[in-house]
C-alpha cells in the first residue's frame, strides 16, 4: 500500500510539471525555410533526406511529366518506416512507396493512394504529413507553420531574379516581409549585429566576398498609429 501512495504522489506531481511547458510558444517561428537545394533532388524519382525544424523529412521529385517537388514527413504513419532510406517514387506518378509494406503515398495531399493487401479499403488516417513548398532560386523552401495553417504569405519572390538577365542597379523597394514576432524581437534588440554579420557585400547567392564594397545597415522602428499590436522594424 505504502508503494502505490508513492506512485500516485509522483505520478501527480510528474503531471503537474508539465503543465507549463504545454504552454510555451513553439520554438520554430512560422514562415518559409530551406531545407536543401534543388540541384540535389534534380532527377525525376530522386529521393532525399532532409532533417530541419527538429523533425525528419522527405523531399522527392516526382516521376511524371509535372517533375515537381514534394515533402513529407519521413516516417510511415503505418510502421515508421523512413521513406528516405529504401522508399521509391513510383514510375510515372508523384507518389512515394514505403519500403516496409509498399504501401503508397500521393505526395501533394499526403493520403495513401495505394494499399496492396486491402483490397481498395484504405483507412481514413492513412495519410502523411505534407508541407507547402516550392523550388525558387535553386532552393527547396517549405512552409512550416505549428498548427499546420495554409501559408499566410508567399515565399520570396525578386521580380529582378526571374527574368533572363541579372541587372542590380540603383535603389530597390521591396513589399513588407511579415515575420513572427520572434525574429522582429531578435532582430530589433540586436540591430548592432546587422554591420557585423551582413555588412560585407557578397555576390548573389554565393559565399564570395566583393573586396572594397561594404553595406550599411540603418535600423529604425515605428508602431502603426490606427493598430497599434502592429509593429514596423526597417532596415535601411
Amino acid at each position: 500500500m505504502r508503494l502505490k501512495q508513492t506512485y500516485v504522489r509522483i505520478k501527480r506531481q510528474s503531471s503537474t510539471n508539465r503543465r507549463p511547458a504545454q504552454t510555451y510558444p513553439k520554438q520554430y517561428p512560422c514562415g518559409w525555410y530551406r531545407i536543401c537545394d534543388a540541384d540535389e533532388v534534380s532527377q525525376r524519382g530522386q529521393i532525399k533526406h532532409a532533417f530541419a525544424l527538429g523533425r525528419e523529412m522527405v523531399v522527392f521529385r516526382s516521376d511524371d511529366d509535372q517533375n515537381q517537388i514534394y515533402v513529407l514527413d519521413a516516417f510511415c504513419v503505418h510502421m515508421g518506416a523512413n521513406l528516405a532510406f529504401g522508399g521509391r517514387v513510383m514510375p510515372g506518378t508523384n507518389c512515394i512507396q514505403c519500403p516496409f509494406h509498399l504501401w503508397e503515398f500521393n505526395g501533394e495531399t499526403g493520403r495513401c493512394s495505394k494499399l496492396p493487401y486491402a483490397d481498395g479499403k484504405i483507412p481514413e488516417k492513412a495519410k502523411m504529413q505534407t508541407y507547402p513548398c516550392v523550388e525558387r532560386y535553386g532552393m527547396i523552401m517549405i512552409w512550416y507553420h505549428p498548427l499546420n495553417e495554409p501559408p499566410h504569405y508567399d515565399a520570396i519572390d525578386i521580380d529582378e531574379l526571374n527574368g533572363d538577365r541579372f541587372e542590380f542597379r540603383g535603389v530597390y523597394h521591396y513589399p513588407n516581409i511579415q515575420m513572427h514576432l520572434q525574429e522582429f524581437a531578435e532582430n530589433a534588440a540586436d540591430f548592432q549585429h546587422f554591420q557585423p554579420l551582413h555588412g560585407q557585400m557578397l555576390i548573389p547567392w554565393t559565399k564570395w566576398h566583393v573586396p572594397y564594397v561594404f553595406i550599411q545597415h540603418k535600423a529604425s522602428l515605428e508602431f502603426n498609429q490606427e493598430k497599434p499590436y502592429i509593429a514596423h522594424f526597417y532596415d535601411t
